[in-house]
């Protein structure tokens, strides 16, 4: 359907779908040969490392949602401990740099398989509900340290 538009159907694996942690993912992989979405964030809260998914599945790299994430809140999460909505208000997404995934390496992984594709950098955040912490890793204003990792990542100038 979207082909006629001149979009991409990807698969987006994303917490509270179908399509949320490891299994489900190799599920698709093995299943099937749609391009993924790969969601840094997402995938880290269902229990998939994001970098070893790139490492594996390269080529099936059609989009990136790039988010970093504590993973100690992510694990959490996973055991039933914390609901995802809790979890984001008590810090789980980290501005880049500040979070367990390693986007470095993922854009790496990325820039030497040839991807020439979106980067998206995302923030979520429940409104009107504050996040623990402050500063760099505060949801509520991650913005100027994330623009600034994220230029040296693609090749430009860091700086605010």
């Amino acid at each position: 359907m979207g082909v006629e538009f001149g979009a991409r159907v990807v698969l987006h694996p994303h917490m509270g779908t179908v399509v949320e942690n490891g299994d489900d993912v190799r599920r698709v992989l093995e299943g099937s040969a749609i391009p993924l979405c790969v969601d840094t964030g997402h995938l880290l809260i269902g229990g998939v490392d994001p970098y070893e998914l790139v490492r594996g599945a390269v080529s099936r790299v059609a989009h990136v949602h790039v988010k970093d994430v504590d993973a100690g809140l992510a694990a959490r999460v996973q055991a039933g401990e914390l609901s995802y909505t809790t979890a984001i208000t008590q810090g789980l997404y980290r501005a880049l740099g500040d979070g367990d995934v390693d986007v470095a390496g993922i854009v790496s992984t990325l820039e030497g398989a040839g991807y020439d594709g979106w980067y998206v950098l995302e923030q979520d955040l429940v409104p009107g509900r504050g996040a623990a912490g402050r500063g760099r890793s505060d949801p509520g204003g991650p913005g100027p340290a994330t623009s600034s990792w994220s230029r040296p990542a693609r090749g430009g100038a860091a700086g605010g």
